[in-house]
């Protein structure tokens, strides 16, 4: 029946989170220390009817050339932008850490230990778990503060709180300042677990990674290189054709049309003659009509023959040498 201090658990239910503070990343780990990388900040509904109201002086006194709407609205912004920071500044640098929990029994309300670490004096610090009530502001020494969060376990083993809200509005409530952390992230299993699956060999994760980073890149290059060859299908048929005219030392001169090629290949080798009239005809066929995927047949198996008949007269070569 009993219900524990610490483990790894269950994703909170994203229909538990509220707006702003549902956005922003879950952090993790047995403290968290409240920085700039994981500090979010955005106005309050207070804060955006203020920002309105100074934007509405702004236009009156535009319109009415007069200069105290506009020293208002500059009163007005210059208010806001150090509420800004005020509010940020009443969560950063503080650090949270998990104590050790007594065990308790399932279904009933149990206390989580926290510790909070300030440096200096804060107020309006809320603390609220996904599935429970907000806490009321709290004010917060300097120093080390103990604090007992309560939850409710409904299962039974071992369990944790969840994801913890740290949120704060102070001093004006023109802006709110929050950051989400997983309660309950045991490091010390998280390490048994890898020396588990992976022993003395842990080295051998990293370069894992690295390897199948490699690989998606090497295949995405492959597949990018494939979906955009230069030229069009004839050009490339037509190339292909030039280099196996080009083994047998029949290179195409400046100006010279493929029928020119194919005549003067065919007076050297008069093997290739029939492929040729068949390949030069149907590359005419497919550039000035519509031949679709029956002409490019044609033109493989024109290709195959000629391939054939290159091998056959390289063999006669050799044959005839003295």
């Amino acid at each position: 029946m009993r219900s524990a201090e610490t483990s790894s658990a269950e994703t909170p239910s994203h229909g538990e989170r509220r707006w702003p503070e549902g956005l922003g990343r879950l952090h993790t780990g047995e403290a968290l220390r409240l920085h700039l990388r994981n500090l979010y900040i955005l106005p309050t509904r207070f804060g955006g009817l203020w920002l309105a109201g100074a934007a509405l002086l702004q236009v009156v006194g535009i319109q009415t050339q007069r200069n105290g709407p506009l020293l208002l609205s500059f009163l007005l912004l210059a208010l806001l932008l150090l509420a800004m920071h005020l509010t940020h500044a009443n969560l950063q640098g503080l650090e949270l850490r998990c104590a050790t929990p007594a065990p308790g029994f399932a279904d009933a309300t149990l206390a989580y230990p926290l510790l909070l670490h300030s440096d200096s004096w804060r107020e309006g610090i809320e603390l609220r778990l996904a599935d429970g009530p907000p806490s009321p502001p709290l004010r917060l020494r300097a120093g080390v503060n103990p604090l007992l969060l309560e939850w409710h376990c409904r299962r039974r083993g071992f369990q944790t709180p969840g994801a913890l809200l740290i949120r704060s509005t102070a001093p004006l409530g023109l802006f709110v300042c929050w950051s989400r952390w997983w309660l309950g992230f045991d490091q010390a299993r998280q390490e048994e677990l890898l020396n588990r699956l992976l022993g003395r060999q842990r080295w051998a994760l990293g370069w894992l990674v690295l390897a199948g980073i490699a690989a998606g890149l090497a295949s995405g290059q492959v597949l990018l290189r494939r979906g955009q060859r230069p030229g069009d299908p004839h050009e490339r048929d037509l190339r292909g054709l030039l280099r196996l005219l080009a083994q047998l030392g029949l290179e195409a001169e400046p100006g010279e049309t493929l029928e020119q090629l194919a005549t003067r290949a065919s007076a050297q080798h008069p093997l290739l003659a029939p492929p040729l009239s068949e390949l030069v005809a149907c590359h005419r066929q497919r550039r000035y009509a519509l031949a679709g995927r029956q002409g490019r047949q044609r033109w493989r198996q024109g290709l195959r023959e000629l391939k054939r008949r290159r091998r056959d007269a390289i063999r006669q070569a050799k044959g005839s040498r003295p």
